[in-house]
């Protein structure tokens, strides 16, 4: 199964699953035992785990630029960011636009995938 490694961390440590892979480009630092799934396999391939809000088409620009400046502001916080480091949870921030644009092409690259394996209904 596809999980990221912070939240089956305890899974791990408690030996009910193998990781095999990552799928970055190079080992991560949290987890530097673990190889990338181009090591494992020879293809390298690296996607990874998002997180983000969104709402419904037409929301108000005034909403949406209050919610961006609130998550901005949690995610610069010193608790945040230790938070996620310290579990080795990789974080970017993206504002409204760019995870707009960031959220269309995750979209366009799963189509394929999914066509790709005829998954596609």
């Amino acid at each position: 199964m596809f999980s990221s490694l912070p939240e089956s961390e305890s899974m791990r440590q408690a030996g009910r699953v193998d990781t095999l892979a990552v799928f970055a480009d190079e080992r991560l630092d949290a987890f530097p035992d673990i190889p990338t799934a181009e090591e494992q396999t020879g293809e390298p391939w690296a996607a990874g785990t998002w997180r983000g809000l969104a709402g419904p088409e037409g929301l108000p620009e005034d909403v949406v630029t209050t919610l961006a400046e609130a998550t901005q502001k949690v995610y610069e916080s010193e608790e945040f960011q230790t938070f996620m480091t310290q579990r080795g949870f990789g974080i970017e921030w993206r504002g409204p636009e760019e995870f707009r644009q960031f959220m269309a092409e995750a979209d366009k690259n799963n189509k394929e995938i999914i066509d790709k394996l005829g998954l596609a209904q």
